[in-house]
């Protein structure tokens, strides 16, 4: 796909890429105890349930490699990591990502179903805060035509 879409660029053009990356994801340590070992353990369960269903939890960590492999000049490379309350946009976002993957989380045989329903009320929670990296973020300029095979 990254080929496909370095082919498409105009001379000149450039090309944004931004993929997650789990390296730094995880529950803030000011959350309660109790919440934070639950919230961690089906976190735990939801990065094997990611790996098992085929999807690739550190392709944001090689995305700057990979673009550069392609050709470009003025490759740059950055990651944004943000911390995110219960309660908001964005933590609903992952509660609805969470419950899509409910099946292949509980199917790790890590987290119990209560486990999974207690960790559930973690994103409505304001008290409660979690990080998420965005890395892999890539600008880059393409340099001519026939750059690419």
């Amino acid at each position: 796909m990254l080929r496909k879409l370095a082919q498409a660029i105009k001379p000149g053009g450039w090309l944004f890429v931004e993929d997650p990356d789990f390296l730094i994801y995880g529950i803030d340590p000011s959350v309660p105890t109790q919440i934070r070992e639950v919230a961690e353990k089906v976190e735990k369960a939801m990065l094997q349930a990611i790996d098992i269903i085929g999807l690739d939890t550190n392709f944001g960590d090689r995305l700057f490699g990979l673009i550069g492999s392609l050709g470009f000049e003025a490759v740059q490379g950055r990651g944004e990591v943000s911390v995110y309350r219960g309660g908001t946009p964005f933590s609903e976002a992952m509660m609805l990502t969470m419950v899509r993957l409910r099946t292949p989380i509980l199917g790790t045989g890590l987290v119990t179903e209560s486990e999974f329903e207690e960790c559930m009320t973690f994103y409505h929670d304001p008290d409660c805060a979690f990080r998420f990296l965005m890395s892999g973020t890539s600008r880059c300029m393409s340099i001519g035509y026939g750059l690419f095979v």
